[in-house]
């Protein structure tokens, strides 16, 4: 006579496949997890690094070194203190315009240095302008600023901006990303 129902071993066996299979789905969830917050937390630094450099750019196109004139368009403090830059943008009338004396030369706003700078104590990149400080980016573990005086590789016309920043992502730990940018 056959008796229905499980024996103990197979009821074990059943439990232990059981438990397995839980532990692999678990595991793949926890890695998904991990992965999803690395994404996220690199697609975060990419997105604020392109914008910072975006931001960097637009600033420094205006503030050409093709003006042969005064002041120094950019100054880039020596390396390895290259981690700010002074400039200055030419003086604008009413409409927008960019003013030029007689012989159109750019007239410089002399009175309002710029200066872009990497505050370290905060992670931070700031724009001063008239004595006012804003930050415009935030998660910067460093930039830097060269030129031709810096690296004879550039052109007198170029910049070379290096930013990396860095975040701590859950579950995964210190992650950076480095963006460079020709000026």
């Amino acid at each position: 006579m056959k008796k229905k129902g499980l024996t103990v071993v197979e009821i074990l066996v059943a439990s232990v496949i059981i438990a397995v299979i839980i532990y692999v789905m678990t595991q793949l969830y926890i890695q998904g997890i991990r992965f999803w917050n690395l994404s996220t937390a690199q697609s975060d630094l990419r997105s604020t690094g392109r914008w910072a450099l975006a931001y960097i750019e637009r600033e420094l196109r205006l503030a050409t070194r093709n003006e042969a004139g005064t002041p120094p368009n950019l100054l880039i403090p020596a390396a390895p203190n290259n981690d700010d830059i002074t400039y200055y943008h030419p003086s604008f009338d009413a409409g927008g315009d960019v003013i030029s004396d007689a012989s159109g030369n750019i007239i410089w706003d002399v009175n309002t240095a710029r200066i872009l700078r990497h505050v370290p104590a905060r992670d931070e990149l700031e724009h001063v302008r008239g004595g006012s400080a804003d930050t415009f980016a935030q998660m910067v573990d460093s930039i830097t600023f060269e030129d031709a005086s810096i690296d004879a590789a550039l052109n007198d016309d170029e910049i070379r901006v290096t930013i990396s920043l860095l975040t701590v992502a859950p579950l995964h730990g210190a992650i950076t990303e480095t963006l460079i940018s020709r000026i």
